[in-house]
Parts: structure tokens; sequence; C-alpha cells
């Protein structure tokens, strides 16, 4: 059960569903693709994207074992994986499909489109390594490592600048969420202490979230920036929940494009699975 920070429950939204998975809002907050698994086929899902003041639904792929989307900054696209692929549809008209990246090798996961429109942050599975990069959308086989920090390095996050990364890693022996810049001439900074994962930025860059395995909280950590590079504050718990699955692709949770709700993953004993959204906490952080 999820409550917000004062211990009442905030909005709920619920899909018919098997099980739903990576909720990402689109760019201007109004819209959520999630991952949905059906009944009948509870291995493959499908993207659908909710209109979040309507609360209508609309599919986005039809039985293709999709998962993972990625809306493009311009929101007439959507990036997914599909096995070792990376797809691009229009979610115009007909929806066809614009890109097929392929390749990638066992599993790889779409994780966010640059501002430009050029690049897509993933993470790629290579027998008992998992690696950070991105590729070109126009030309896809132009790929860049840009993380291969310990045997698996995960859930990447770009800051607003899109100058520094956040980034899970189990390089210690026990999963942590990392920062350093994008082009690795930086040192890297620890952002969690326990075993922590789902590293996310707020909008204005100055808020680091994740969520911690071992104690099952979502936590922040406070950014400031110097000359001499970031300053982390202590980690501050936010609420304690454990959530949706353990150290995989999937994300837990989600910021608001503005910055004022974090969406949480829901488990569910039932056939109608949800999420949920937690609103005011950055007011009841500032009360911690």
């Amino acid at each position: 059960m999820f409550y917000d920070l004062e211990g009442n429950p905030g909005e709920l939204l619920t899909f018919s569903a098997a099980r739903v998975e990576d909720p990402i809002f689109s760019p201007d907050g109004r819209q959520l693709a999630v991952t949905l698994y059906n009944i009948d086929s509870a291995e493959e899902g499908d993207i659908w994207i909710r209109d979040l003041a309507r609360g209508t639904v609309s599919r986005v792929t039809t039985n293709e074992g999709s998962a993972d989307p990625v809306w493009a900054p311009t929101q007439d696209r959507i990036a997914y994986s599909r096995g070792a692929d990376i797809v691009v549809r229009s979610l115009r008209g007909s929806r066809e499909v614009l890109l097929e990246a392929t390749g990638f090798g066992r599993g790889v996961t779409p994780h966010q489109w640059t501002k430009d429109g050029r690049r897509i942050l993933y993470q790629v599975s290579e027998g008992d390594s998992i690696a950070i990069g991105w590729f070109d959308v126009e030309n896809p086989s132009e790929r860049e490592e840009l993380v291969a920090d310990g045997p698996w390095s995960f859930h990447p996050s770009l800051s607003p600048d899109e100058k520094w990364l956040v980034y899970g890693s189990n390089k210690s022996g026990t999963p942590q969420v990392y920062l350093r810049d994008v082009e690795g001439r930086s040192e890297v900074f620890l952002v969690t202490r326990g075993r922590g994962t789902t590293g996310q930025w707020s909008p204005d860059g100055q808020e680091v979230y994740f969520h911690d395995l071992s104690t099952g909280t979502t936590g922040a950590v406070s950014v400031e920036w110097t000359p001499d590079g970031p300053v982390l504050g202590d980690p501050r718990t936010l609420l304690t929940t454990r959530l949706r699955g353990g150290m995989d692709s999937r994300h837990k949770f989600r910021v608001t494009p503005e910055g004022d709700r974090l969406l949480l993953s829901l488990e569910s004993d039932t056939q109608v699975t949800s999420v949920q959204i937690v609103s005011d906490w950055k007011r009841a952080l500032e009360t911690r």
C-alpha cells in the first residue's frame, strides 16, 4: 500500500492487465507510457499510453514482446526494447516503425532520449556484464560506450543539462548509485550508502532520487553545483515502501516533469495492477 508523506493515499491509477511496468511521463507531463502484460500472456508485453487528464488508454504495439518505452523530446515518437533490438515508432497516424536498431547482444534497455533528439541512452547485457552507452538515432551503428564500471552498470539518467550521469553499479560488491560527468573526466561520486538503485534527477538538477533495496526506502540526495564540481548532501528518506521487483532494468518510480509529484509502481494480487502518485513530497522532505 502506498501513501503520501503525511500518511495519506495519493491518486491511484489502475490498468486492466496482469502486470504494469516501466511507467514514464511524456515531456509535457500529460501522458504516461507503460508496458502492459495481458492476462493471457503475462510474459509478452506491449506499450500503451494513458492520457492522464481524460483517463483514456491507447495501444502503441501489438503482440511484439515490447517493453521499456522512452519518449522523444518532441513527443511524436517513442522508443522501446524488443528482445535485443531498440525500435522507434511514430505516434502519428498509423504509428509506423521508423527505426529498428539491431545487434545489441543478449538484451538492451533504452533509458532516455537526449533533448536534441539525436541520441538514445541505453544499458546492454553482454555475457555476464552490463554496460551503459548511447547511439545516434540517424545512424544506429554509431554507438558509444559511456560506462562499464564494474561487472554491472545500469539505470543511467542524464542530468537536465546532459553533462552529468547518475547510474547504478555493483563494483563494490553491492549495488550503489554513482555520479560522474558524461565524458568520464571527473572523479566518480558515491550517491547512496545502502543498496541503491534507480537513480533519477529532479527537473532542476538539484536533487538525485534513488531507491534503497536494503531498507525499502525511496530517498533523495541534494546536489550543490560549485566551480570545483558537485557537492553531495547526505541521503534523506522520502518514504518507506518496497517497490515492485528487485535490481533489474525496470523503473521503480518516476518524478513528474514538473518535479512536484512522485510516481511509484505498486504490486497487486489481482489482475488489475496499479501505480500510485505521491504528491507534496517536497514540502514533506523539507520538514525532515
